[in-house]
């Protein structure tokens, strides 16, 4: 029994992090049930006033609020907001729909930064599925700790696969990120070089292109834009 001791700890800590969020997802949920049924009864400034709160103030969102959002901003004329909203969107449905809805805000028709890598999409995938994949190996876990305490002269075999679940699981839940991205939100955007305005210009850029953002100097941002590599200030980018 001292044996499971760890593992044991390790399970907790995993079942404690998942129920935190479990509470944490009931409300939300509510106060997105609210927003919605303003939004149903077409009470747009009240459920945007909700959206933001979630959005910006508690970094909780659904796909399809981020639509509804777009939707609002767009009938108020806020096209920055709109293609924001969408862009955001984008990194949880990679519809080329979603691309032709953004350069029509933006009256681009060739919008860089939109072309999703076969590793973005199992992360995308992974970021998906996360909840079932952790209640899976929570299971798993459970099911070879019980194992070992009903046959304890076997006990290190069925710990050592009821670990590695609980390593897997605590990896998921905790080690899971999404990539950074931004999208640029002012024109003309000057890609430098460098992290200073006496740097080297690599490229202007107009609204609406999507960046990975991989670093950051003092009030610059180090950006990945298809093949090249730059540094963006801050003022410029709006963080996804």
């Amino acid at each position: 029994m001292q044996n499971l001791k760890p593992f044991f700890i390790l399970f907790f800590l995993l079942f404690f992090s998942k129920n935190t969020q479990n509470a944490n997802a009931q409300e939300i949920t509510i106060s997105l049930e609210q927003a919605d049924a303003f939004f149903a009864a077409q009470d747009y400034q009240e459920a945007m006033e909700v959206y933001e709160v979630l959005l910006h103030e508690q970094g909780k969102f659904s796909p399809a609020m981020l639509l509804k959002m777009a939707f609002i901003a767009e009938g108020r004329g806020d096209l920055s907001a709109a293609s924001f909203y969408l862009a955001k969107y984008y990194a949880h449905n990679n519809s080329p729909r979603v691309v032709s809805k953004i350069k029509l805000i933006n009256g681009q028709e060739n919008l860089r930064g939109f072309t999703v890598s076969d590793k973005e999409q199992l992360l995308s995938l992974l970021l998906l599925y996360k909840e079932p994949l952790l209640g899976a190996l929570s299971l798993l876990v459970i099911v070879f700790l019980i194992l070992a305490l009903l046959k304890p002269a076997r006990a290190r075999e069925a710990a050592f696969p009821a670990l590695v679940f609980c390593l897997l699981a605590l990896a998921l839940n905790n080690g899971l990120q999404d990539p950074k991205y931004a999208l640029i939100d002012r024109m003309p955007t000057l890609l430098m070089e460098g992290p200073s305005g006496g740097s080297r210009l690599v490229e202007k850029l107009e609204t609406g292109h999507r960046v990975q953002v991989v670093g950051e100097t003092d009030n610059w941002l180090r950006v990945e834009l298809e093949n090249e590599t730059g540094y963006i200030r801050k003022s410029s980018l709006r963080m996804l």
